[in-house]
């Protein structure tokens, strides 16, 4: 890709209503020249690079027709925005100076339709103008304790809000919040296992790591695959439902197993044979097995985008597929590297993150996160990555995984 690189990074974060369905995204960006990535420090994070994600990327693919929440500087404030009241929440920076000026332009916005937050509040008696235009409190609860966070909360119920617990980093901190009278929570912990020591496999989760073992055996051959896929009628269905959807574009229906195996390979039945049977192992919502999807492709899209001839695409891909399964079967890593018996080369790339293939991986993942001073942006050039690379592949791989889920769930 030789097109200039683009004036800003942007990621998305994930807003979940009680039943962890997702409600709305928060956009999180940055410019690609500046070396700091916090958008909250207003002296590098200009009101020019916020305008530019409106301009640069495709919001509709990003947001998915949900609403944006987007962090507005004090200068951004003053300004008419540069999108409807339909698509965005306007948050306002905790470190904005409240005082009368700003509390115009907030009303004014009010008045005009739009949605307004408080990000990272912390409650302010003097603040009681400003709170009667909020319509949303977001409150950090990684940075405080939860006896705190309910003080928080109790100061602020007479006011006509609804609560968003930010930065919740496990399922146990999400039932805390919910127990607190949250509504909203933000933070990624669908994606970390939720570890019970002791936790055993039942019966029917049993029969699904025996077959994903089959499927990650390398030495398990095109007859052997056939079988195990074929003597199951509900994966046989939703394999070739699959196989027969828009993500592939083949002359004619692909009516058996025995032919998907011959027209796609060994190498992508068993990617995407794992991933149904991760989706069948969990009740966990839909969202995550979208995120394993987008992280999926990214890495393959980079690896495809690199300048190195001995990188296995689809390895990548089932790389990025797997790197999720900790979260879908509530285990450690290690205990499933074990019982999948998974090859040498996967568990350096998933628990080493060792070499080029490991670096790809660290890079879909903390992109995903809008982490991106830890994206190691010159082991990425001197594979022939540039940050639009990056950029572009994130994007395509939301676009991708959405017209995808339905033929997986």
């Amino acid at each position: 890709m030789n097109s200039p690189l683009p004036a800003t990074l942007c990621a998305r974060q994930p807003i979940f209503d009680a039943q962890l369905n997702i409600i709305a995204y928060e956009l999180l960006f940055r410019d690609s020249d500046s070396e700091c990535a916090d958008i909250h420090d207003q002296d590098s994070a200009s009101s020019q690079v916020i305008l530019n994600v409106f301009t640069e990327h495709p919001l509709g693919h990003l947001l998915e027709e949900k609403k944006g929440f987007i962090n507005f500087t004090r200068e951004l404030l003053r300004l008419p925005p540069p999108v409807t009241e339909k698509k965005i929440v306007i948050e306002i920076l905790e470190n904005i100076e409240v005082n009368p000026e700003m509390i115009r332009d907030v009303k004014r916005l009010k008045n005009e339709g739009y949605t307004i937050a408080l990000d990272d509040y912390v409650f302010n008696a003097h603040h009681h103008k400003l709170l009667e235009l909020a319509d949303i409190i977001k409150i950090d609860v990684l940075s405080q304790s939860y006896a705190n966070v309910s003080r928080e909360l109790k100061a602020l119920e007479k006011y006509n809000v609804t609560f968003l617990a930010e930065k919740i980093e496990t399922q146990k901190d999400f039932i805390q919040c919910k127990q607190l009278g949250f509504t909203l929570f933000q933070g990624y912990f669908l994606s970390k296992p939720n570890n019970v020591k002791g936790k055993k496999i039942d019966g029917d989760q049993a029969a699904l790591v025996r077959f994903l073992k089959v499927l990650q055996d390398s030495s398990a051959e095109f007859d052997e695959i056939n079988t195990v896929i074929s003597a199951s009628p509900i994966f046989t269905y939703k394999l070739l439902r699959l196989i027969n959807s828009a993500a592939f574009t083949f002359d004619e229906p692909i009516n058996s197993i025995h032919k998907a195996l011959t027209l796609l390979g060994l190498e992508k039945i068993r990617a995407w044979g794992s991933l149904l049977t991760m989706t069948e192992m969990s009740s966990k919502p839909k969202s995550l097995t979208k995120d394993a999807l987008i992280r999926a492709k990214m890495c393959k899209s980079l690896a495809e985008a690199s300048s190195l001839t001995d990188l296995h695409e689809d390895s990548l891909f089932m790389a990025g597929l797997l790197s999720s399964i900790d979260a879908f079967l509530d285990l450690p890593m290690e205990e499933i590297i074990t019982l999948l018996g998974l090859p040498a080369w996967l568990e350096d790339t998933l628990i080493e993150r060792k070499g080029s293939m490991g670096l790809i991986l660290n890079t879909a993942i903390f992109f995903e996160r809008a982490e991106f001073d830890n994206v190691d942006w010159n082991k990425l050039r001197h594979i022939g990555l540039q940050a639009e690379d990056v950029q572009s592949g994130y994007q395509d791989s939301i676009c991708w995984a959405a017209a995808l889920i339905d033929q997986l769930i």
